[in-house]
């Protein structure tokens, strides 16, 4: 059905033509629902049945409610679609804080265990660099360079005197 002819009709089969097909197409549902705000700030309950039984839409139901229905009986669309995007957009937010403090706990877990290992692996060079042995062997036993190596010694030594 075109947009002419679904102009072509007055009130609510106007309403339920032109949802039903825009319902797979937010951004034409969009401009048709803008379009046509008059018939959409007030759709009747019978309205509200058929174009749930036709669009099998279940974000329908998130709209009859107390909060968007009218003081003639009927249901504000506009509203209710605008409450939703809120609601997603708020949704959307808790989630990514939700991903953002897991993602942040993981990689503060990877930082806290590789400064782990690299403490340990200062404590084992200082205690093998006690025994005697090269700074060479040091860095192979420890997997580092001999350059960091000599860098944690020199700390060590100062924070000894």
């Amino acid at each position: 059905m075109t947009d002419e002819e679904i102009c072509a009709y007055t009130g609510e089969l106007r309403t339920v033509f032109g949802f039903c097909k825009y319902v797979e197409d937010k951004d034409g549902l969009k401009k048709f629902i803008e379009g046509s705000r008059e018939h959409f700030s007030n759709v009747s309950e019978t309205a509200m049945d058929a174009l749930e039984e036709l669009t099998h839409s279940p974000q329908l139901q998130k709209i009859r409610t107390p909060e968007y229905q009218t003081q003639e009986g009927g249901y504000n669309v506009c509203q209710g679609i605008r409450g939703m995007i809120e609601d997603g957009k708020q949704e959307g937010r808790t989630e990514g804080i939700k991903i953002g403090i897991e993602e942040g706990r993981t990689e503060g877990i990877k930082i806290g265990i590789a400064q782990g290992e690299q403490r340990k692996a200062r404590e084992v060079a200082c205690f093998l660099f006690s025994t005697g042995m090269p700074v060479s062997r040091i860095a192979q036993a420890v997997g580092s360079s001999a350059a960091a190596v000599r860098e944690w010694l020199d700390g060590a030594e100062s924070t000894e005197k």
